[in-house]
């Protein structure tokens, strides 16, 4: 009528070991005298195990410790890594009794992490390149403007010594108008200085011979 029960079939719950029970019974409330109100058996609901003070307290220091190895682990996969941990790796490692200097020393000899060093050794070797060619290229505006600004000044120099050499241009040739008015004044005096001194040496000359004559 009743199934074979067997003692082993409940697992040990801490120190809790529990008395043989029928898997099923007739709760105490029904009156097999009166069958009209039978209900039929139900299933046998075993009392939870008696956990002492210490026992809790263990399990709850447990629960910590285990809790703080995960969060440390997460962190380690962050910084290491750059990612946080699958479900798998971290369940390994929250299992494993190997002390935390050398999970983390195992974590840093693992090829991951030599990817990881050399894609940050790669980032940062890009952004020192960048940071190069933008100072080179800063540097180049620098000079563009320096060059620019120079030429400005080299233009303003040369319009400035233009109008100086058309301003020099304009005396000479004023100059040389003035002299070509001396010089032709020069001839007309000279001229007439010439004429006038023939005129006055023919009178003398003539004269003298008729002084010459008349004796």
């Amino acid at each position: 009528m009743y199934p074979n029960y067997n003692q082993n079939s409940f697992p040990p719950l801490g120190n809790f070991n529990p008395q043989p029970a029928p898997p099923y019974y007739v709760p105490q409330s029904q009156n097999l005298n009166n069958l009209d109100n039978f209900s039929g058996y139900q299933r046998y609901q075993p009392s939870p195990p008696q956990v002492s003070a210490n026992q809790a307290s263990s399990q709850q220091k447990l629960q910590e410790d285990v809790s703080k190895k995960k969060d440390k682990i997460i962190s380690w996969y962050k910084l290491i890594f750059g990612r946080i941990p699958s479900e798998s790796d971290l369940s390994t490692l929250l299992q494993s009794k190997l002390p935390e200097i050398e999970i983390v020393k195992k974590m840093l000899s693992d090829s991951e992490h030599l990817e990881v060093l050399n894609a940050r050794n790669e980032i940062i070797n890009s952004r020192i390149e960048n940071e190069r060619l933008k100072k080179e290229m800063e540097d180049m505006q620098l000079k563009q403007v320096d060059l620019e600004n120079t030429n400005k000044g080299w233009e303003e120099l040369v319009a400035d010594k233009s109008n100086e050499i058309r301003e020099l241009d304009q005396q000479i040739q004023n100059f040389n108008l003035e002299l070509e008015k001396a010089r032709n004044k020069i001839i007309r005096l000279e001229e007439a200085f010439n004429s006038k001194f023939s005129t006055k040496i023919k009178n003398t000359f003539d004269r003298i011979v008729d002084k010459i004559v008349d004796r």
